[in-house]
């Protein structure tokens, strides 16, 4: 109790609070559920009704609130596409876009999209199928790459691909906001193929079991496994390329806003970064100048000349009128452990 510092009276008092305030979260997530259920109850009879496009959609999304490496499997996706002839146009909503580009404002995953496919057209806005239709008559798509899309049930698709990380894969069990599941686990049934992501920064083990829940619910269902591989290291103020075998031993400071910040911790020790220490920022987080200043010094206090962060951050922080010397983005790429030519084959199946 000492060594707390904490009386008998202020521990009851936070316990009550934290049972107060998950008693407040579970409310809301049932209340959650609830408008969830009702909603696909209106879609299941045709009281709403969701509309088709004249040329395939390809959705990936996922059954958690971000963090799943969605984006850098669409790039794959698109890029796969694109190789083999098919002209793809990648839709997404845009949340929290903050800079206009091309007439559009869009946001940090649009930037990062346009580096790592930058020959794939993308629009983003709320109406995705007023977008879609302006796309058919103007950029006339193949067909459309719906990203972040499993429960963006107003747009039919002819293929569902949800994405499952594996070192968080259904938080801790509950709907938003006492969790972090937008969907329980039994609406992969809806899913045509399920990928688990990140598979090498846990136990091979642990793969399997998510494998058996996904397949308890959904035993047709395809799966397949990726991991993401950190493929170069680019200073932010040179624009210069480094291999990532540059980062072993070397002593960083880490900078993650992005939906499951553990997994780039988890990635740069992987590459046998020094981490001298981590600031994680919300998810889509907007940068202010005075940021970078404040990230230096937290560095330098750490004992560390290098700052390492994901390319969610830099295409925000690159806008920024700064002096950028120190800072670091680690680009990575999809590759699959297992399942890629099964995941392909229903693709092919609907393109």
């Amino acid at each position: 109790m000492v060594a707390l510092g904490l009386t008998c009276a202020e521990l009851n008092e936070k316990a009550s609070h934290s049972l107060a305030v998950r008693s407040a979260l579970s409310a809301a997530a049932m209340g959650y559920g609830a408008g969830l259920l009702l909603r696909r109850l209106m879609y299941a009879t045709n009281l709403l009704h969701a509309r088709r496009l004249p040329v395939p959609v390809i959705s990936v999304g996922n059954l958690t609130a971000g963090g799943t490496g969605k984006t850098p499997f669409v790039a794959w996706l698109v890029r796969r596409l694109g190789a083999a002839g098919v002209r793809p146009l990648i839709l997404s909503r845009g949340h929290a876009a903050f800079v206009v580009q091309n007439g559009q404002c869009v946001n940090d995953e649009f930037l990062i999209l346009r580096q790592m496919a930058p020959s794939t057209m993308h629009i983003q806005g709320k109406n995705r199928h007023r977008n879609a239709l302006r796309a058919l008559a103007t950029e006339s798509p193949d067909c459309f790459v719906l990203d972040d899309g499993f429960q963006h049930w107003q747009l039919a698709r002819d293929l569902d691909i949800v994405l499952i990380d594996a070192t968080n894969p259904f938080g801790n069990g509950h709907l938003l906001p006492r969790g972090v599941l937008r969907e329980t686990v039994p609406a992969l049934r809806r899913a045509h193929v399920v990928v688990t992501t990140r598979v090498d920064l846990v136990e091979p083990c642990r793969v399997e079991q998510i494998e058996r829940k996904v397949k308890a619910v959904h035993p047709q269902v395809v799966t397949a496994r990726t991991s993401c591989q950190a493929v170069r290291v680019r200073a932010l103020d040179t624009k210069a390329p480094v291999s990532t075998a540059s980062l072993r031993g070397r002593r960083a400071f880490l900078v993650a806003g992005i939906g499951n910040p553990v997994s780039f911790r988890l990635l740069a020790e992987r590459l046998g970064v020094d981490v001298a220490g981590m600031r994680v920022f919300p998810d889509h987080y907007a940068y202010q100048a005075s940021d970078v200043e404040r990230l230096r010094a937290m560095a330098q206090k750490a004992g560390s000349e290098y700052i390492l962060l994901t390319q969610k951050d830099s295409v925000k922080l690159d806008m920024l009128p700064v002096d950028l010397a120190g800072f670091w983005q680690v680009e990575i790429e999809v590759a699959f452990e297992a399942g890629e030519d099964e995941c392909m084959n229903a693709v092919w199946n609907v393109v």
